[in-house]
């Protein structure tokens, strides 16, 4: 049985709305990412905190951080680019083991600053400038503002864990360890739309072996089903820019609206090869980058618990 969380489907609509339409009135789709940064924001609300202010904090960080790793990439200083992710990783890997509750957080803090580290640099250079990010992130906060408005807050409070355990420091790379390596991979055999693998190798990655597994499992099943489907309705499917802005609302809405996680991924696979200009292709490459991902996040899995077990001993 598969519930449908229609309260997060309407909070997800709201905030990716505004973007939409503003895409639609400027004919720039860059202003989607708005729509995305929202979205990133929105989820960990209720779930890793309940202040609201924390989720306009959260959007402002993944926003600067995000930029930074692109201008990093834009000038071609990759290992600055990886030691900006590594740095934000090791961080986020170190409160979510403290604090299970912002695994949520910590998640979107990653999702939100590699995806758009490369949607910044398909910004035209034209169009690349202050004034244009800045309205990025205006709007980015008008429609978070907006979604929040309809999210009913909740009166639960988290006493937050900020101590230092030398016993679990090693589970601190949780993160860093996958991402990095991923990020080897990356730059070795020169992937295309590497960050789904470097995502793919964070979310696979974990400090228990059967989760990872199980994690891996549903990545690929799920992606592969959701691949070939994607295939066969592109071969029908028209040409259409409203279409387009409807399969856009269908990615995002994959993120919330599903409670069992490998059929949100498999719908959000079909929906990205639908969205995609060459759909072959990037179902191709989609594939294989969880393919490979999922592998590193597994086998990074296995050696930081057989490592810390070692570490346990003595």
């Amino acid at each position: 049985m598969v519930n449908i969380n229609k309260r997060g489907a309407l909070e997800i609509v709201i905030s990716i709305l505004p973007g939409i339409i503003f895409t639609w009135l400027t004919g720039r789709d860059y202003y989607l990412i708005a729509s995305f940064f929202a979205v990133c924001a929105l989820i960990p609300y209720n779930k890793s905190y309940f202040n609201r202010y924390y989720s306009f904090i959260h959007l402002v960080l993944i926003f600067a951080i995000g930029e930074l790793m692109a201008n990093a990439m834009q000038s071609g200083e990759y290992w600055l680019y990886a030691v900006i992710m590594g740095t934000v990783g090791l961080i986020c890997g170190y409160l979510e083991l403290n604090n299970p509750s912002l695994r949520k957080a910590a998640s979107w803090i990653m999702i939100g600053t590699i995806y758009s580290s490369f949607k910044f640099p398909n910004i035209p250079a034209s169009q690349y400038t202050a004034a244009n990010l800045i309205s990025i992130l205006l709007l980015a906060a008008a429609s978070l503002a907006l979604a929040l408005l309809v999210n009913k807050p909740k009166s639960a409070h988290i006493n937050y864990n900020f101590k230092f355990s030398s016993r679990d420091c090693l589970l601190y790379f949780r993160i860093v360890f996958p991402v990095l390596i991923a990020f080897i991979v990356w730059r070795a055999f020169d992937i295309q739309e590497a960050e789904w693998l470097l995502w793919s190798s964070i979310s696979v990655a974990n400090i228990e072996l059967e989760a990872a597994k199980t994690k891996a499992k549903h990545r690929l099943l799920g992606g592969a089903a959701g691949i070939i489907l994607g295939f066969a309705v592109a071969l029908i499917l028209p040409a259409s820019q409203l279409l387009n802005y409807v399969l856009f609302t269908c990615m995002m809405l994959t993120f919330r609206v599903f409670d069992k996680y490998y059929i949100s991924f498999t719908a959000r696979c079909f929906f990205i090869v639908l969205y995609a200009n060459n759909h072959f292709m990037i179902g191709c490459t989609r594939i294989t980058n969880v393919l490979i991902g999922a592998v590193i996040g597994y086998l990074c899995s296995l050696v930081l618990i057989k490592l810390q077990q070692r570490q346990s001993i003595y």
